[in-house]
């Protein structure tokens, strides 16, 4: 689960600096999920079944390391596995260490599975069928919840470990570790694809392309942040910064404190994506910020605040 989260680090008299260390290329289709360790490590997969491991201290070649025979839309790093969410049949759970499929969860009608999480004990999945799954780990126990009559799209941990269901009808949940539902809000008129906690604040990115900024339950600001849907945010790991992806094409980096846009990374400016961007990943190894896209590859930046 994660700590309290800081905002320091950014300031106004701060100016953003973008390097973009280097394009990693081979994949063969639309890179849809990634996630990584806190050494470096990064997991990409995406149309191709493909999942791929790279290595931000040489960011150059991939080792493909697992082929799982359909896209993935979702992928989770835990103490060495991977949790991989197919476009049908569940869930795979991939030993890092062997390179070998440790365990294969089949949930029967579930469709796409859009995001998964685990830890110690229980491993989550959010499916097309609008059920919220957990996956008890060393019995194979499945209970699942029916959220929505509509797909789940994400699920985040908050601070106190209850955590946010998204969804495709616009709607953000809140719930308690007793599956509990304990608040609900719906401001968005399509699909709420992920929403975070950054200090006392929910940020959530929808299809309308709107970042909406949300206090004690209350929506506080609503802000155009992209001509095209939204797909990820991701915060740093001082939550100072917080970044969006989209698929106008663009990556944008936003300031925690005040939600105001900082800089946008687009490719006629700074080498980017030449198709929607659709996941983002926020290393701390370095600080670094990845991204993957429908144009088949991932991009590695460095992101650095110089006083001005």
């Amino acid at each position: 689960m994660s700590q309290a989260d800081s905002a320091s680090g950014w300031s106004k008299s701060s100016k953003l600096s973008v390097n973009l260390v280097a394009t990693l290329t081979g994949h063969k289709d639309s890179v849809y999920a990634m996630t990584g360790d806190d050494n470096g490590l990064i997991f990409s997969a995406g149309s191709d079944g493909m999942v791929v491991e790279w290595d931000l201290s040489k960011p150059k070649d991939g080792q493909v390391i697992a082929q799982v025979g359909a896209s993935v839309y979702s992928m989770f790093y835990f103490e060495g596995y991977l949790a991989i969410g197919k476009n049908h049949d569940g869930v795979i759970f991939l030993d890092l260490a062997s390179r070998k499929m440790a365990d294969t969860i089949v949930l029967q009608g579930c469709g796409a599975i859009y995001d998964v999480y685990f830890d110690e004990k229980y491993a989550y999945a959010c499916a097309q069928n609008g059920f919220l799954y957990q996956i008890e780990r060393d019995t194979r126990k499945v209970k699942k919840i029916k959220v929505s009559d509509k797909s789940l799209r994400s699920i985040t941990f908050l601070n106190n470990n209850n955590f946010l269901i998204t969804d495709s009808e616009g709607k953000v949940r809140e719930y308690d570790i007793n599956f509990e539902e304990l608040i609900s809000f719906n401001e968005a008129s399509k699909s709420v694809f992920k929403s975070i906690q950054i200090s006392d604040k929910y940020l959530t990115i929808s299809r309308d392309c709107r970042l909406r900024v949300y206090n004690e339950n209350k929506m506080k600001e609503e802000i155009v942040a992209h001509i095209y849907p939204i797909n990820y945010i991701e915060k740093s790991p001082d939550s100072s910064l917080f970044a969006t992806a989209s698929q106008d094409k663009t990556l944008k980096i936003w300031s925690s404190e005040d939600v105001k846009l900082i800089k946008v990374l687009d490719s006629s400016r700074h080498g980017g994506h030449q198709n929607s961007v659709n996941k983002l990943f926020w290393s701390k190894y370095s600080n670094l910020l990845v991204s993957c896209s429908d144009d088949r590859t991932l991009k590695v930046w460095d992101l650095k605040m110089e006083s001005e």
